[in-house]
């Protein structure tokens, strides 16, 4: 095929000569290219013959594998499977969420990251330099006959003496299986209860005051009766009335207080609508 070069002005590229390129790479043919550092040559990932032009241009080996790029996330699934589902959810590379996860390990409580039982267990026995391949091949493959006490089993599974699977099986033991329990608080949790409640109702935000946090109060009939009651005694009597005034003023400072909190959290929730 004959080569084709063509030199693009980056502030004014050419769009026929990129489409062109894309055409090319699409028949199976390949495009080379400037980067920050050296040329690349770029290709179909997608078709065997365009991988085997690039090795032959090169002269690269076989068993080193290509880069593939690709503009949009989902497809990956064309070129990777299975994608680890925290690479996926957030949509970044195998390698960093490995990378990451094994950074989680080196964490105070030894174990805490793991993703299941035998990885938690195998994090702390490398944290104290217990870890070695036949304890590894016990916890992946043998805990239920270990934990059965079925040690000459599994000692002739895993190559070593009962005697040394039983050692093996007092140290998994003193393993901790949910690391964060020592971190729990021996109180109550106590919960915050909200003052305000927002909630979607037929595509409108509504506020409502929590009636739990502040109850409404109301003045008993028998109070006001006795006051009643007591009007020939004026001692009583003014010890009732300023009781009921008490009372009443806080009655009002409470509902003023829920007018309040509705007013405010109604005017925020209309001003950040977009936020919610």
């Amino acid at each position: 095929m004959k080569t084709i070069v063509v030199t693009l002005d980056k502030e004014h590229p050419d769009g026929e000569a990129i489409l062109r390129a894309g055409e090319i790479i699409k028949a199976g043919g390949l495009v080379a290219f400037p980067t920050e550092t050296v040329y690349g040559l770029g290709g179909d990932a997608l078709n065997p013959e365009s991988s085997r032009k690039i090795y032959a241009a090169k002269g690269r080996p076989s068993d080193n594998p290509l880069i593939v790029h690709i503009c949009r996330w989902e497809d990956i699934y064309k070129i990777a499977d299975p994608v680890p589902e925290i690479a996926q959810q957030l949509n970044i590379s195998e390698e960093l969420a490995e990378e990451a996860r094994r950074l989680l390990w080196t964490f105070d409580p030894p174990g805490v990251g793991a993703v299941d039982l035998q990885e938690c267990m195998k994090i702390q026995l490398r944290a104290i330099g217990r870890l070695n391949d036949k304890l590894s091949l016990i916890i992946d493959e043998h805990l239920p006959s270990l934990a059965r006490g079925r040690y000459s089993a599994v000692a002739r599974a895993v190559g070593m003496t009962p005697k040394d699977v039983g050692e093996a099986a007092e140290l998994i033991r003193s393993l901790e299986p949910k690391p964060g329990r020592g971190y729990a608080s021996s109180e109550a949790t106590r919960y915050i209860v909200p003052d305000i409640v927002l909630e979607k109702v037929n595509g409108r935000y509504a506020v409502t005051v929590n009636g739990h946090t502040a109850p409404r109060l109301i003045l008993r009939n028998d109070y006001r009766a006795m006051l009643r009651d007591s009007e020939k005694n004026s001692g009583v009597a003014s010890f009732l009335s300023d009781r009921l005034n008490s009372a009443a003023w806080l009655i009002r400072s409470i509902e003023q207080r829920r007018d309040t909190l509705y007013r405010i959290a109604s005017e925020v929730a209309d001003f950040q609508r977009e936020f919610f």
